[in-house]
Order: C-alpha cells, then sequence, then structure tokens
C-alpha cells in the first residue's frame, strides 16, 4: 500500500478535511459539491474552427461573445484561466451571504491546483473548502505519467491527503476530479 500501509487515522475518522484542517461533518452545511475556484484549463484549449474567428481565442469574455462561447467553451482562453483570488473571493462570498457553508473544489494535479491560494480564499470567507487530488485527463497530465506506476500515483494521491501538497500542509480532501480521454490512455 506504500506510506505505511494506512489510509486514515483515528484522528480523522468521521472528519472531513478542509485546507484549513479537519471538521465534524456537521459542519458542512450547504455545500456546493464539485467547483473550480481556481484553475488553469487550458490543457484544453483549442484553436477556433473558423478562420475568422481565431482572434476570438484571445478575447477577454464579454456580452458580444457569450454566445459563440456557449458552443465554443475550449477556444477562448480568458474561458479557460481563473487564476484571482480576489475574484474567487468576491463571488463565494455571495453564495456565502445565502447560507452557503462549504465547497470541494475538484481542481486537481495538472490543471492548476493551487492549495495556498484555496487556503486564503477559505479564510478570507469563512467557507469551509475541500481540495481534490489525483490526475485529470491525458492532455493534463506531466510528461512523465507514462513512467509511474499506479503505485506512484497511489502514493501520491495518499501522500495529499494524508500529509498534504509538496511542502504546503495543505491536504486534499477527496480523489477527484478523475478523468478519462478519449482515446483511452494506459
Amino acid at each position: 500500500m506504500g506510506l505505511g500501509g494506512k489510509l486514515v487515522t483515528s484522528s480523522m475518522s468521521g472528519k472531513i478535511q478542509t485546507v484549513l484542517g479537519p471538521i465534524n461533518p456537521e459542519e458542512l452545511g450547504i455545500t456546493m459539491s464539485h467547483e473550480h475556484l481556481l484553475i488553469d484549463f487550458r490543457v484544453v484549449f483549442e484553436d477556433p474552427k473558423s478562420q475568422h474567428r481565431l482572434a476570438l481565442a484571445s478575447e477577454p469574455i464579454s456580452i458580444g461573445i457569450l454566445g459563440w462561447l456557449s458552443y465554443n467553451w475550449r477556444s477562448n482562453l480568458d474561458n479557460l484561466l481563473l487564476d484571482s483570488e480576489d475574484t474567487a473571493i468576491q463571488e463565494v462570498s455571495r453564495f456565502a451571504s445565502f447560507g452557503g457553508r462549504s465547497i470541494v473544489d475538484a481542481t486537481n494535479i495538472g490543471i492548476g491546483r493551487n492549495p495556498l491560494g484555496l487556503t486564503r480564499i477559505s479564510e478570507a470567507t469563512g467557507l469551509n473548502i475541500v481540495m481534490g487530488s489525483g490526475h485529470y485527463v491525458s492532455s493534463s497530465h506531466p510528461a512523465d505519467m507514462r513512467c509511474k506506476s499506479e503505485e506512484d500515483l497511489a502514493n501520491e494521491i495518499v501522500r495529499d491527503i494524508t500529509i498534504g501538497v509538496g511542502s504546503t500542509g495543505v491536504k486534499s480532501g477527496i480523489i477527484g476530479e478523475i478523468g478519462c480521454s478519449w482515446p483511452w490512455n494506459p
């Protein structure tokens, strides 16, 4: 199993791991269960299909391109990047003002997971934020992914949950969002 063979310690039994530490389940309250507060999803970018639309790839999101964007969401760089903690704080504060208590952020390795950013958002808003772990689709995988064994990947996830991400000490509370691509990748 790696990492000592333990996934759950007795002190975490029955707890929810947030970016600020464990909480009791009854503290979750109203929860948004799949969000991306900070994400760099440019790994799925596709050039606009028609030549006369190429300029829209770098156009800021505006009311003028919303119709096109609804059919071409992968073809606009601004649409694929959420990197402003201030904007995230402002937006999730509205959720909190309507009684929201918790957010599960499914952003994971390779698509801009930001443990310290999520921690700052949680501290600024008072919301419980549960962070994801694992890898998404093949376009977001690191160059050495094919060299990693199942045990390597499992150990990486277990480390994120039990020790924390890198040197941040911020722990993941869920495994996911795990995606798959077509054609299937080993």
